[in-house]
């Protein structure tokens, strides 16, 4: 009985382990490639292959560390590896149809700045119900949701050439489910505002300053 208890709490400590480190080899992704980008000024480019490659440097130690104790081949580091990479590629350059609220958002999706691209694909990846409602606008856009147009927006193109600003839908979900996706974006060092001025959705921006994108549209 002691054995059977011994062996229980050892897997459980191990798939503990596992799920932390999943989770910290996300959020060095995130928040790296987001904090390089904003604190250090580098490329868009630039911040997303440094966060990549630190994530990817902290899963390889993870999964060693893992084959050495369980005895496992290291094929089994490889293939997380390639995994780890074919999901960055994902949710840089692919958006389901059914996270996104019209088709057209698909299409503006590249437009998107690379940190919130990876933010949103690991954000429906866990929350397959998750739906963008609006990336890119126009000014003109503003009026025809009965508002003043904005002269600054980070749902214009910024001089980076990216999109810094996303909406998602709060409507039709759970306050809980809401509250735990607004943790989320904060955690990895993203703006985030409730606003129901036109319609109930979160407002997901970097945080960097913007004229008018202060009032969260």
């Amino acid at each position: 009985m002691t054995r059977v208890i011994h062996i229980t709490r050892r897997t459980l400590a191990w798939c503990l382990g596992l799920v932390l480190g999943g989770v910290l080899i996300f959020w060095l992704l995130l928040r790296i490639t987001t904090l390089t980008y904003l604190r250090w000024q580098l490329s868009a480019a630039s911040s997303t292959l440094l966060g990549t490659l630190s994530a990817f440097a902290a899963l390889f130690i993870g999964t060693q560390i893992i084959c050495y104790f369980l005895r496992l081949k290291h094929n089994f580091t490889m293939g997380l590896m390639v995994l780890s990479m074919l999901y960055v590629f994902y949710s840089l350059c692919y958006v389901s149809l059914g996270n996104v609220k019209a088709s057209n958002l698909r299409d503006d999706y590249g437009s998107l700045h690379p940190s919130l691209r990876l933010a949103l694909g690991t954000f429906f990846m866990f929350d397959p119900e998750g739906i963008l409602t609006d990336l890119s606008r126009e000014p003109e856009d503003y009026q025809k949701m009965g508002l003043k147009s904005l002269r600054r927006s980070l749902h214009y193109v910024q001089d980076d050439g990216y999109v810094h600003a996303v909406d998602l839908r709060t409507r039709e979900r759970s306050e809980r489910s809401n509250h735990w996706m607004t943790l989320y974006f904060r955690a990895i060092g993203l703006n985030t505002k409730r606003h129901v001025g036109t319609a109930d959705h979160l407002h997901v921006s970097l945080p960097v300053a913007s004229e008018g994108d202060a009032q969260g549209y």
